[in-house]
């Protein structure tokens, strides 16, 4: 989830920055209206292509919370208490305030406008658009084929006919499926500030757009002279469109000469080019990587598992000779990184019910035997000796604790104890195999424990 919207951000920012400066310069709205919808969807779904690039699955695996031991005259620190309330728990409960918000305020536009239509005077304007005399709005405005006016307001009728006409456009054009649609992906990436400016883009090119169309058949300076007298009006219903909108913008562009487009409409075109190439260069680096690993490590049949090759020695007894020989014995199994239900400690899948407090229980008992029994080596604190040892190990199928040992040393009496722990809560711990469909199945963990001078 990290990286996809690291990915989104990026993807947005990049679009978004190209598809304003096409707006300021691009006189083709049409063409506009449809970059940006490509623009939105492309920034939201060109990190999955990232996400669904095959990666390598050595090295990634359950990774236990830290153990720090901290030397303090054999006296042993307490244990950690573990809590499923983490980083991420805490991320999550803010994007789903976050979301909750910008999705009732959207709710409530939208039960707002109901109630102005329900409760309003229809007129029928033509066969598929309806006038709305409501007393519950100041401004005109248009939501999808209605067109909300102002129960009372009186208008000149040069003005109203702009009016009209105008919004009679925006209804024409479907444009409210644009704003509702910005509006869903403004809640749901309410996060990124970006979602926030791609429904005022939007908005701006519509009446760009609609100003473009008004343009032929009204004289700009009439038409202009119009907008410059509602500039101090104002409109705060959501999902709308209203004339009175970036008034000063839509008549610069008014009087600014056409463009071709050939230039200008080509930036998006290597902009979202480019961003695709990026996206295969990175597919292509990931690849590269897993193509590699696979010269030298066993064939991986999926991503979220690996075939181990295990070499034993067996001491068997030749009853021809009277002797017992020693034979090398080499099997392959898979071992699981990913599988679908995680191993527990036995006492914690038959005390909780709930999946989080089996896993959350799981790893505090395994932290609390790891504390209980682990000690500070005397020779490597007469050497001033610290930093951190990372362990791995295996619950097989039948809920064993093996192939348990250190891949990032430290020293040899502190190696040791780690070793000599481990296999200790091989002894104590009872495990409930991790399963994948049904299947039980092995799954590797790893431990890091940091042993820190005070």
């Amino acid at each position: 989830m990290g990286i996809y919207i690291l990915l989104y951000t990026l993807y947005s920012c990049v679009l978004y920055a190209c598809m304003r400066w096409i707006l300021a310069k691009g006189t083709r709205f049409s063409w506009n209206r449809w970059l940006i919808y490509a623009s939105v969807l492309i920034s939201c779904i060109l990190p999955f292509v990232y996400l669904n690039t095959p990666i390598s699955t050595d090295i990634f695996t359950v990774r236990l919370d830290m153990v720090e031991v901290i030397a303090d005259a054999g006296i042993q620190s307490a244990p950690v208490t573990v809590t499923s309330f983490n980083l991420i728990t805490c991320l999550s409960i803010v994007y789903l305030l976050g979301f909750l918000y910008f999705g009732v305020r959207v709710c409530i536009g939208l039960i707002r406008l109901n109630q102005i239509i329900k409760k309003g005077q229809k007129e029928a304007l033509d066969t598929d658009i309806t006038l709305v005399h409501s007393s519950l709005i100041q401004q005109p405005c248009s939501f999808f084929t209605y067109i909300l006016l102002p129960k009372g307001m009186k208008y000149e009728t040069l003005d109203l006919q702009y009016i009209i006409e105008h919004e009679r456009q925006h209804v024409t054009l479907r444009h409210s499926i644009d704003n509702v649609f910005l509006a869903i992906h403004q809640t749901i990436f309410w996060f990124n500030p970006i979602s926030h400016s791609w429904s005022k883009m939007a908005k701006l090119n519509h009446e760009y757009q609609v100003d473009a169309l008004m343009q032929r058949s009204h004289k700009t300076y009439d038409y202009s002279q119009f907008l410059i007298a509602q500039i101090y009006q104002s409109q705060k219903l959501l999902l709308v469109h209203t004339i009175y909108s970036f008034i000063k913008k839509r008549i610069q562009m008014m009087y600014q000469k056409k463009s071709s487009g050939a230039k200008i409409y080509g930036l998006i075109g290597v902009a979202m080019i480019a961003l695709f190439i990026f996206q295969a260069c990175q597919k292509e680096s990931v690849t590269e990587t897993t193509s590699e690993q696979k010269s030298t490590q066993p064939i991986q049949e999926k991503e979220t598992f690996y075939t181990q090759n295990l070499v034993d020695t067996v001491f068997v007894f030749n009853p021809e000779t009277g002797t017992e020989e020693m034979r090398i014995v080499t099997s392959d199994r898979t071992v699981y990184n990913e599988p679908e239900i995680m191993p527990l400690v036995k006492e914690c899948f038959h005390s909780a019910k709930e999946e989080d407090e089996r896993m959350s229980c799981s790893q505090q008992k395994l932290l609390q035997s790891l504390y209980k029994n682990i000690k500070y080596p005397k020779s490597a604190k007469d050497d001033g000796v610290e930093g951190m040892v990372v362990s791995e190990f295996i619950i097989n199928k039948e809920g064993g604790m093996e192939a348990y040992k250190v891949i990032k040393e430290v020293h040899p009496d502190i190696d040791k104890e780690v070793m000599r722990v481990l296999q200790f809560l091989s002894e104590e711990l009872e495990w409930e195999p991790g399963k994948v469909e049904g299947e039980k199945v092995n799954v590797k963990y790893t431990l890091p424990v940091k042993f820190k001078l005070q």
